[in-house]
């Protein structure tokens, strides 16, 4: 062996000291002082004084090598260099066989592995051992439950005992059980091949195998590794094993998924894993189907409950256990109860989504219950009641009518409302709550299908929230819709500021008689304190995501709010110039001669409809009415062609607010 080589296992002898040690020289002098404590002289790490060059050993000079011919004088008879490599076979128990050929592919194997050793002290010098021992006790107890069996009888027809030797082959069994479960998967794809059967002896109609199995050994040489078929027998018999189920195992696995896909162990998990799964796939369907009852977020109590959605109090959990158990699986109550609790759903309305007509009657309720004179039929607040339920029932009802119906091209429909103004900028500052901010506006037209939500941004720099202000943005929608949509459809509450005015109405009859307006314009009003919608939702998610940025600055920085809020929400900023000074052009209500008022109140009206080519409002008072009463309701001299012009500037912040 030459100078490197033995510099090389004594490096790799130098694992089994107490403490790992840092020589000035590149030779370890301790047999030649029998006194010599490296662990005292030296208590330091290893010294890397060599290169990725030295690391680098040739095997074939080594191999060509000859082999000292005195063994008192030759390291590879000195007792640290068995015990350390531990596992290697006997050099006597091959000499037999082939002497010389057994000691170089001895000398060839100690050099791997003590060069082997080398590479882990340098490479990873501070690498924990715990894992280490596990792994190498798992290799140990392979080895010890899988022993080398004898090889194929002589009179196998591949002559598979000729080819390979019994050293060879013990290194494929240890090599083989020193793999991981997923190592020793690939393993057996590499070495057992399954191919087609070319050649049948016999001919008939019943069930044939079509392919054959193909085993192979590795083959080390000097130059190159190569394989060598063997028989089946030999095959099993190197790796240890009696049969062939492993085989069986793994060519199952094989031909469920793809050949190159690498076979992971679930062995110890699979119990725990397929519980795992069942218990996921199971929560997911039932919390379908708890969102196919479309429970909503309470537009009034964001700030208190902004997680919490709510169903109809006419729904409870039993009803919709008993609906799941029948439509999807049988479970128990208790696991539906915790995905709802999981979901946060509530089953009664907010107090603070209770109009005044329905609170004051739950409270005069309470009151006449034990009352047994107490007439209903006869009762004013009962009767108010009563009639307020017809209309938000009926309401309601045509609500979901409209959502659920499937809208032919042409026609676009949206929920439309103000969101509660925000004021900017938002910080977390001390300072910042004593300060005047800038009131913003959202007006947001939700369509009930499937298309975007358009929110109209603006702020009190540029105009404000009035009837012409909340118009203009009816305005920008209809004018930038698509040029085919003929017939358009708006549910909002009954806010008069803003949704339901004269003002509003006379723009709405101007459009629709334009050249370029649509065939027809709709409104349909909520029953007052009845009135959550879709935007209702989208102003939900915007107050969500406005709860978790620390700082809003300005207006850009609300715009990404919108948009981190929803995909579907698409912010819109409005400018001065898309603001326009709409007037109100009706007429002074007045009765005729037998009475009759020709002009509505607003309260009464619950749906409004403009229609081209006239100049009247034709209306409903309940959503249980078949037929629309007309009124004409703009001043005779009204020129209902006429073109609106835009503001030219902002209409600027109040002084006194301005100055502070």
């Amino acid at each position: 062996m030459n100078t490197r080589g033995k510099r090389l296992v004594q490096m790799a002898l130098k694992r089994s000291l107490p403490e790992e040690v840092d020589s000035d020289s590149e030779v370890d002098d301790s047999d030649l002082d029998p006194d010599f404590d490296p662990a005292l002289e030296h208590p330091k790490k290893i010294k890397s004084y060599f290169g990725p060059e030295d690391l680098l050993l040739d095997i074939s000079k080594v191999h060509n090598e000859t082999t000292p011919t005195n063994p008192s004088t030759s390291s590879l008879n000195d007792k640290p260099v068995v015990s350390h490599l531990g596992d290697l076979p006997e050099v006597s128990s091959l000499v037999a066989n082939n002497n010389e050929d057994a000691t170089e592919l001895y000398l060839r194997d100690m050099l791997e592995a003590a060069l082997q050793s080398v590479f882990e002290i340098v490479e990873n010098p501070n690498k924990k051992m715990k894992r280490l021992r596990k792994e190498k006790e798992k290799v140990r107890r392979n080895l010890e439950s899988h022993k080398l069996l004898p090889p194929c009888l002589e009179s196998c027809r591949k002559h598979c005992s000729t080819k390979i030797d019994e050293y060879s082959r013990q290194k494929i069994l240890e090599s083989f059980w020193k793999l991981n479960f997923s190592q020793r998967r690939l393993y057996l794809t590499a070495y057992v091949k399954e191919e087609n059967v070319k050649t049948r002896t016999t001919q008939g109609n019943f069930s044939k195998r079509t392919s054959t199995l193909k085993y192979y050994l590795p083959q080390y040489g000097e130059d190159s590794r190569s394989e060598l078929r063997v028989c089946k027998t030999m095959f099993l018999h190197t790796l240890g094993q009696r049969n062939d189920s492993i085989i069986t195992q793994h060519l199952k696995a094989r031909r469920r998924i793809d050949s190159n896909v690498e076979i992971k162990d679930r062995r110890g998990e699979s119990a725990r894993r397929s519980a795992q799964i069942q218990k996921a796939m199971t929560d997911t369907v039932i919390e379908n189907h708890v969102n196919s009852f479309h429970p909503y977020v309470s537009h009034y109590k964001l700030d208190h409950a902004p997680l919490r959605r709510y169903l109809s109090p006419e729904i409870n959990i039993s009803l919709m256990w008993r609906d799941f158990c029948t439509s999807r699986q049988k479970i128990s109550y208790e696991k539906y109860r915790q995905v709802v609790d999981k979901l946060n759903i509530g089953f009664d309305h907010p107090s603070q989504d209770d109009c005044g007509v329905c609170s004051k009657y739950s409270i005069h309720n309470g009151e006449t219950a034990v009352d047994l004179s107490h007439n209903p039929a006869a009762c004013e607040t009962c009767i108010k009641h009563n009639v307020h339920k017809t209309h938000y029932t009926s309401t309601r009802r045509a609500y979901k009518e409209d959502k659920d119906r499937d809208w032919q091209r042409g026609i676009e429909i949206y929920t439309v409302d103000l969101q509660k103004v925000l004021l900017l900028p938002k910080m977390t500052t001390k300072e910042s709550f004593f300060i005047p901010r800038l009131v913003t506006f959202n007006e947001t037209f939700a369509p009930l299908h499937k298309d975007d939500n358009k929110c109209y941004v603006w702020h009190e720099a540029t105009r404000g929230r009035n009837a012409p202000d909340i118009a203009s943005t009816f305005y920008h929608v209809i004018k930038n819709s698509n040029p085919n949509v003929m017939s358009f459809i708006f549910w909002m509450d009954n806010c008069s500021a803003q949704n339901k005015n004269w003002t509003l109405y006379t723009m709405f009859a101007c459009l629709v008689n334009a050249d370029w307006g649509p065939e027809n314009i709709i409104v349909k009003y909520f029953e007052p304190g009845h009135s959550f919608m879709k935007a209702d939702s989208v102003h939900g998610q915007i107050g969500r995501e406005w709860r978790k940025r620390k700082q809003i600055l300005d207006v850009n920085d609300f715009v990404d709010v919108i948009n981190a809020s929803s995909k579907k929400n698409k912010p819109i900023v409005m400018r001065h110039s898309d603001f326009y000074p709409f007037i109100d052009g009706s007429k002074q209500r007045r009765k005729n001669i037998s009475g009759e008022v020709n002009i509505p109140l607003l309260d009464q009206i619950k749906i409004a409809e403009f229609r081209k080519g006239s100049r009247s409002l034709f209306y409903k008072t309940s959503f249980d009415e078949t037929e629309y009463a007309e009124a004409n309701f703009l001043k005779s001299k009204f020129d209902i062609n006429q073109q609106p012009v835009a503001y030219s500037n902002d209409r600027g912040i109040n002084t006194a607010k301005n100055k502070k």
